[in-house]
């Protein structure tokens, strides 16, 4: 656009030089010409192009003296496109038009040459600059992006981190709760137990029994705990890559993309039906390759196993275990599918339960 501007503005400072002159025919054939050569310069942006093209105007020039008035517009091309050695034929022409006095606007036409190569000049550092604060603000936005990036994984790894302490954490506790405190609730039982044979009182046996009765409880609440406390401490990322890695019947990739915390329950579906589908390829498939996805959205939780075998077995598509995928998946109120074509594939889709997202 600047250059539009800069080539009119100097297209009417040659219309200018034209006032005090008589015009003729040669004069209008001369504006016609510069405008049309400054102006497919314009468009026409190849550097092939303004080399054959300003030539012809600058040799026409001795033999229409009215070109000389729009030498600045011819300038500000050869300095656009940068074809120095033009500038010879310029000088030139000048020293023709000095010699043949063809003209007594010299100094004006050489004026306008000056002030085209200056606005050139003045254009050129201007796209430049602002080339630069383009590219700067690129770099500037794309490092941004990157330490957002950072940022964003610093996060999700410390948060990682502090998920795995914790179900650490978890299995410590459990696992102390069972070593001490359930081992002396059932020393508790036995003595309680033992004192109830031997008594020979009548009335202690009711409180002997209530006794008994309520530590067998507090068995059961801590057993139910301590089971609870486990199962929470099972990272399913961690787990089904121990199930990947120790799979050696044939290549395995797995795609995981479930958050850090999964509701229990479809932890303990998905884990069991990997292990349950991982068995089956090994017992019934002649499979080279098993691709494993576990993926969160928005709505639901989906888990896809393919493999590129094919069933060496009829009976592999009844079978108990994929009765027992399909009970497991029907209480949790999800989807599942089996596939037999380009191999096996089962295909689950759970849909997300808002009380356990809210449990999490």
């Amino acid at each position: 656009m600047r250059q539009f501007l800069n080539k009119s503005f100097l297209i009417l400072y040659s219309l200018l030089l034209l006032c005090p002159t008589n015009t003729d025919r040669s004069f209008v054939v001369g504006f016609f010409l510069a405008v049309f050569t400054a102006m497919t310069t314009f468009f026409f942006t190849s550097r092939r192009y303004a080399c054959s093209v300003l030539p012809i105007f600058l040799v026409a020039a001795p033999f229409y003296p009215a070109l000389f008035l729009f030498f600045p517009v011819i300038c500000y091309d050869l300095c656009l496109y940068r074809i120095l050695p033009l500038f010879f034929l310029v000088v030139a022409d000048f020293l023709f038009l000095i010699t043949s006095s063809a003209t007594d606007q010299i100094l004006y036409i050489l004026f306008g040459c000056i002030t085209a190569i200056l606005l050139e000049k003045h254009t050129s550092d201007y796209d430049q600059l602002k080339e630069q604060y383009i590219h700067t603000v690129d770099d500037q936005t794309e490092k941004n992006m990157l330490l957002s990036q950072k940022h964003e994984a610093l996060l999700q790894k410390q948060d990682s981190e502090i998920y795995a302490a914790t179900l650490q954490e978890r299995n410590r506790i459990a696992r102390e709760i069972h070593d001490n405190v359930g081992h002396m609730l059932s020393r508790a039982i036995l003595l309680s137990g033992a004192i109830r044979t031997i008594n020979k009182e009548e009335s202690l046996q009711e409180p002997l029994r209530q006794l008994t009765d309520t530590l067998s409880l507090a068995m059961d609440n801590i057993r139910t705990s301590v089971h609870d406390l486990h199962d929470d401490s099972v990272n399913l990322k961690e787990v089904t890559e121990e199930l990947t890695s120790s799979f050696t019947f044939c290549p395995i990739t797995l795609e995981y993309d479930m958050p850090i915390t999964v509701p229990r329950t479809i932890k303990y579906a998905f884990l069991s039906i990997t292990k349950e589908a991982l068995s089956n390829i090994i017992k019934h498939s002649n499979a080279t390759a098993v691709s494993i996805l576990m993926r969160e959205h928005p709505a639901l939780w989906q888990l896809v196993i393919q493999d590129n075998g094919t069933l060496q077995s009829p009976s592999a598509t009844e079978g108990i275990g994929l009765e027992n995928m399909k009970e497991r998946i029907r209480k949790l109120n999800g989807t599942i599918t089996f596939s037999c074509e380009n191999g096996f594939s089962i295909f689950i889709a759970i849909p997300k339960n808002k009380k356990e997202e809210s449990d999490l």
